[in-house]
């Protein structure tokens, strides 16, 4: 169990090949290229989306070697907003398997969002350059508030912090 502590902020008129560089420019290190496929589920006694919880089951196929893993994860309520903090439970898991688990558990997918992620280790803190294709282009900044805060001041790019998450900005307004 972690406290996870992060910022997602949309990117505006930048291309991802910018903002990649734009990290690298910065000295950030590059991790790896991956697509994600985020499985959401209901639970079946549970109305987690008014408790603001989720279990998302995560399939990560990186871009360069095609090797695919599995994290089942349980997020917990929001404790703030613009700097999103949330007790967050994940596990890697060995197969696909674990979604036919949790259907037979009565738990019910209620979307799968797709996304291409790039990775990067900037200083003290997780940097992704997320791209959705009906959202567009978001970076999430993920580590000590302070480290956030300063990532953000010194980034050559213009933003908006995003409070919402990737699943509520999917939703029908």
């Amino acid at each position: 169990m972690r406290l996870e502590r992060e910022v997602k902020i949309k990117l505006i008129d930048v291309e991802r090949s910018e903002a990649i560089n734009a990290l690298k420019s910065s000295g950030c290190i590059a991790l790896g290229d991956v697509i994600h496929n985020d499985y959401y589920f209901m639970h079946p006694c549970i109305d987690m989306l008014s408790l603001d919880e989720a279990i998302r089951v995560r399939e990560e196929v990186s871009i360069h070697t095609g090797e695919t893993k599995y994290f089942i994860t349980y997020k917990g309520r929001r404790l703030s907003r613009a700097f999103k903090e949330r007790l967050e439970v994940e596990v890697e898991v060995s197969g696909k398997e674990i979604i036919e688990i949790l259907k037979a558990l009565g738990f019910k997918v209620i979307t799968i969002i797709p996304k291409e992620r790039s990775l990067f280790k900037c200083s003290n803190t997780l940097v992704t350059v997320d791209y959705l294709s009906n959202l567009g282009l978001f970076m999430e900044v993920e580590g000590e508030k302070e480290l956030i805060e300063d990532f953000l001041k010194n980034l050559k790019i213009r933003y908006e912090v995003v409070e919402k998450t990737y699943f509520e900005l999917l939703q029908p307004t």
